[in-house]
C-alpha cells in the first residue's frame, strides 16, 4: 500500500480533476446500463409483443412503473419511445466520455511533465561522483521509459480502474436484480480466477523490473555507440556492435512476451465457463416461462459485459506492477543525496569583487594542509 501511495503522490496536485473525471465516468456507466437495458423492450415488446417478465423480486418503485407502462403500451409506441430516448442518451454519453477522457489525459501529461522536471532538477543537484557510478543510458531511461510507465498508471490505468470498477458494480447489481440465484452462482466462479491472477501479478512485477533494466541497457548501448561512432568505424567493429544490440533487443522482446503470455492465459478462461453455465440454467427458465426472453437477453448481456471490465482490471494490475517498479527506480534518483554538501555556516558569496582566495584547504583523507594559500 505504501508503494501505491508513493506512485500516486505525483497526481496529488490534480486531485480535483481526478474526482470530476470520476463523476463523469459514473454518468457514462449509468448511460451504458440504460443503453443495454433497451434490449428488454426491443425483444419482448417490439419483436415478440409479449409481457416483460423477471424471475426475482421487487424492483425500485420507479422501475416498476416503467415496466408497467411498457407492458401496457402497444409495440409501435414502445418503438417510438426508444427511437427518441436512445439518440439523446448516446449524445449525452459521448459528451461526458469525451470530457472524462480529455481530463484524464491532461492529468497524465501533467504528471509526466512534473516528474521529468523533478528528476532532471535532482540530477542537476547531485555530485559528480553520482554520474561516474551510473551509466548515461540508465539515467536517460529513468527520465523517458520509466516516466512513461507512470503516465500509463496515473492516466490510463486509473481511468480503467475507476470506470471498469463502476461497470463491475452496476452490472453486478443488475444481474442480481434480474435473478439473484443465478447471479450468485455465476459470481461464485469468479474467485477461482483470483488466486492465479495474484500469482501472475507478482511475476509480472518482477518481469517488468527486468524489462526496465534491459531498456536501460539498450539506452546505454546506444549512447556508447553514438558517442564512439568514430572509434567503431576506425576499428571496423560494426558487426560486433550489431551483434551486441541484437542480443539486448531480443532479450527485451523475450521479457515482453513473457508478460503478455502470463496475462493472456488467465483472462480468457472466465467467459467460457460462466457463459456455458448461464445458458443451461437460464435457458430452462425461459422455456418454462418463468423468465422472458428479453430479460434473459439482458441478463446475458450484463453478465458478458462483466467480462470486459474484469479483463481490463487484470490489465490494470499489470500496468500498476510495471509502474510501481518504475516508481521505485525514479525514487532512487529523487531520494539520492549529494556526496558533496556545503559546510554548516558557510557564507554565501553574492558577487565577485577582486579575487578568489583559497586558504587552508585540507585533504578529505586527513588534516594535512595541501594548499596553504592561493590567489586567483
Amino acid at each position: 500500500m505504501k508503494e501505491y501511495r508513493k506512485l500516486f503522490v505525483f497526481a496529488k496536485p490534480y486531485f480535483g480533476t481526478l474526482v470530476l473525471s470520476g463523476v463523469f465516468m459514473g454518468i457514462v456507466t449509468l448511460l451504458d446500463i440504460f443503453r443495454l437495458s433497451a434490449i428488454v423492450p426491443v425483444i419482448d415488446r417490439i419483436f415478440t409483443n409479449k409481457q416483460i417478465v423477471f424471475t426475482s423480486g421487487k424492483f425500485p418503485h420507479f422501475v416498476e412503473n416503467i415496466l408497467i407502462k411498457l407492458n401496457s403500451y402497444p409495440p409501435i409506441k414502445v418503438l417510438q419511445i426508444i427511437l427518441i430516448a436512445m439518440p439523446i442518451a448516446l449524445v449525452i454519453r459521448a459528451i461526458f466520455e469525451f470530457w472524462q477522457s480529455y481530463m484524464m489525459s491532461d492529468v497524465g501529461q501533467k504528471v509526466v511533465r512534473d516528474v521529468r522536471n523533478q528528476v532532471y532538477d535532482k540530477l542537476q543537484m547531485l555530485s559528480l561522483d553520482y554520474f561516474t557510478q551510473k551509466r548515461s543510458g540508465e539515467l536517460v531511461s529513468r527520465i523517458t521509459n520509466d516516466v512513461r510507465l507512470i503516465e500509463n498508471a496515473v492516466s490510463y490505468a486509473l481511468t480503467d480502474l475507476v470506470y471498469q470498477g463502476f461497470q463491475v458494480v452496476c452490472f453486478s447489481v443488475m444481474i442480481f436484480v434480474i435473478n439473484w440465484k443465478l447471479a450468485f452462482s455465476a459470481i461464485m466462479i469468479l474467485p477461482l480466477v483470483a488466486v492465479p491472477m495474484i500469482v501472475v501479478g507478482k511475476v509480472l512485477r518482477k518481469l517488468s523490473k527486468k524489462s526496465q533494466e534491459k531498456m536501460a541497457d539498450i539506452n546505454s548501448l546506444l549512447v556508447e555507440t553514438f558517442m564512439g561512432a568514430r572509434i567503431v568505424r576506425a576499428f571496423c567493429a560494426e558487426a560486433r556492435e550489431l551483434e551486441r544490440f541484437g542480443k539486448q533487443n531480443h532479450d527485451y522482446y523475450r521479457l515482453a512476451m513473457k508478460s503478455i503470455k502470463r496475462l493472456g492465459i488467465i483472462t480468457e478462461l472466465v467467459g467460457v465457463v460462466i457463459a456455458l453455465f448461464i445458458i443451461y440454467y437460464s435457458g430452462r427458465q425461459v422455456i418454462s416461462g418463468v423468465l422472458s426472453f428479453g430479460a434473459f437477453a439482458l441478463f446475458m448481456a450484463s453478465l458478458l459485459s462483466l467480462i470486459k471490465p474484469f479483463k481490463k482490471l487484470s490489465q490494470v494490475g499489470s500496468i500498476m506492477q510495471q509502474a510501481m517498479a518504475a516508481s521505485s527506480r525514479i525514487y532512487e534518483v529523487i531520494d539520492a543525496k549529494p556526496s558533496v554538501v556545503d559546510h554548516p555556516g558557510a557564507s554565501e558569496i553574492k558577487e565577485f569583487k577582486e579575487r578568489i582566495v583559497f586558504e587552508d584547504v585540507y585533504s578529505s583523507y586527513g588534516d594535512t594542509v595541501i594548499l596553504k594559500k592561493i590567489n586567483l
